[in-house]
């Protein structure tokens, strides 16, 4: 009994060891998991100073996260052609620079999207109102074409209300003014001005402005200059572009990715291919392409379908959908340029959606002189039915060329007023057949029967009335054919200025004959003819 006693203390002593070794043991490693964030928070503070700290982009990313939550679209489609902000240190300006205005776009977006989504009811507005405005703090985007302003917004992950709704997008300004901030706008169709009182967080705004230190750039509203508009850039010297080339593809390299991007069966339709009257016919299902010698290609089919998605809207779908289609043809054919948004729209006829894109090269925008466009594109359902292209591939000549400054061209302008100058590359587009009469079986094909109608009214216009005449204002002689800007296939083409002008054929403002008609061209903004649009909602 007592030996049992023994060991029974005894194990009850050791259990107490145990359990007292136990404790100390978590003891020490707290002590020490102390110790160690101290040490750690001592080297934080010694090595990383509030200098080597990016707090404001930190502060920033947070911020963003907390007011919106958006998801913002910054594909070349999205992107302004201008961009400019004037914050206290001074004023901040880009233009025709991909790269740098999508960084100006990403810094700026939710600032955009808020004052979209905010914005009242707007009203017309006059210039000189809005050439006061430009003076104080501001941002300004502007857009090539005409973009749908909730499709702008929508790109933003924001929304428009009311009669913002039905605007298209050429420049908008968010000003701040004693009365709080306004959102202006010029729409690109009739070049209206509009204004609307809006809000946006003061904390966003002041942040976004100090994302740019001032360069050397002014306003045009700073000159006081009223021939040209006031959100006009002023930039020191004359921007050095890219000469570029541009010719007709006509299939060879690339004609598989191509079918291919359009759904078809690239192997089953190369290998079916047959040749009339000078265009090839490729088929694959239910899909046909055909393409003619001067890069004309048409495309009929229900291959290519728009994604299976609820609660989105259905014109941004058929825009994204042209996007990838747009890039898909620019690389199969090696096409050095990338796609831009030039119109998009539910034809009131037949209900269809209509998207259209150009080209631009380094973010300037090209021209095709014959068909206004790169692809038009049709959407009915949930596919793209019907598609129009005109396959041309643009390189480098290998040459740059400064062009004049701004406030050259803007002095070059006789009787304008608030002229908006837009720079651009135009491809004359020298052979390409602007009817498409060559792609079309009247006897096989009922779509094109719908189109008649609507090729009619323009295919036959006098060169000297439509605006996009080969010929510069002002010299309708002809005798500045040989000028570097205009194109016959393979001809270096430099870009050059423009004036954009607004309304009905009957309505243009007299711009006047330009000191220096080699360099200053206008060009009429004539979308729904160029485009076989009809009239556009």
């Amino acid at each position: 009994m007592i030996r049992r006693g023994l060991r029974n203390a005894v194990r009850r002593m050791r259990g107490a060891l145990h359990a007292h070794h136990v404790g100390l043991q978590r003891i020490v490693l707290v002590l020490l998991a102390t110790g160690v964030l101290v040490q750690a928070g001592a080297l934080w503070a010694c090595v990383l100073t509030r200098d080597s700290i990016p707090w404001d982009s930190l502060r920033t990313r947070l911020s963003t996260s907390a007011h919106s939550g958006r998801d913002t679209d910054n594909s070349a489609c999205a992107l302004p052609v201008r961009f400019a902000a004037r914050g206290t240190d001074g004023l901040y300006g880009i233009q025709y620079n991909t790269e740098g205005l999508k960084t100006a776009y990403e810094q700026t977006a939710d600032v955009w999207a808020q004052a979209y989504e905010h914005a009242g009811e707007p009203v017309i507005a006059a210039s000189a109102q809005y050439r006061a405005a430009l003076h104080g703090q501001l941002l300004m985007m502007e857009y090539n074409g005409s973009i749908p302003l909730h499709i702008a917004a929508g790109w933003l992950g924001s929304e428009v209300n009311g009669a913002l709704a039905d605007s298209t997008l050429g420049t908008a300004a968010l000003c701040l003014g004693e009365d709080g901030y306004t959102l202006w706008l010029r729409d690109s169709e009739s070049g209206t001005l509009l204004c609307a009182q809006t809000t946006v967080d003061d904390s966003l705004f002041a942040a976004a402005l100090g994302r740019f230190e001032s360069n050397d750039c002014a306003l045009a509203a700073d000159q006081e200059d009223s021939v040209v508009s006031p959100d006009l850039l002023y930039f020191p010297g004359g921007e050095t572009f890219d000469v570029m080339s541009f010719q007709p593809y006509s299939g060879g390299d690339g004609m598989e990715e191509l079918l291919t991007a359009f759904g078809l069966d690239a192997q089953v339709a190369l290998e079916h291919a047959y040749g009339t009257d000078g265009v090839m016919v490729y088929v694959s299902g239910g899909s046909t392409v055909r393409m003619a010698e001067d890069g004309s290609m048409r495309y009929d089919g229900t291959g290519v379908r728009l994604p299976v998605t609820r609660g989105h809207d259905r014109l941004m779908q058929c825009i994204q959908t042209g996007y990838e289609l747009t890039g898909a043809a620019l690389e199969a054919i090696d096409c050095g340029a990338s796609p831009a948004l030039i119109k998009a729209y539910t034809d009131p006829d037949s209900g269809r959606y209509i998207v259209v894109y150009g080209m631009q090269i380094g973010g300037v925008p090209v021209d095709n002189a014959i068909t206004g466009y790169f692809a038009r594109y049709e959407f009915e359902g949930d596919a793209m039915v019907h598609a129009n292209l005109a396959l041309r591939t643009c390189q480098s000549t290998g040459e740059t060329v400064a062009v004049m400054p701004e406030r050259q061209a803007a002095a070059s302008l006789s009787s304008a007023q608030d002229a908006v100058l837009s720079l651009r590359y135009i491809d004359q587009a020298v052979g390409t057949n602007s009817s498409w009469e060559q792609l079309y079986d009247d006897a096989t094909d009922d779509l094109w029967n719908a189109e008649d109608e609507q090729t009619d009214g323009w295919q036959d216009t006098p060169a000297g009335e439509d605006g996009w005449n080969d010929v510069p204002a002002g010299d309708q002689t002809g005798d500045g054919l040989g000028t570097a800007w205009y194109d016959t296939t393979g001809t270096p083409v430099s870009p050059q200025w423009y004036v954009l002008r607004y309304g009905d054929a009957d309505d243009l403002p007299d711009f006047g004959p330009t000191l220096s008609p080699e360099e200053i061209v206008v060009v009429q903004a004539d979308f729904d003819r160029m485009i076989q649009g009809g009239g556009a909602a």
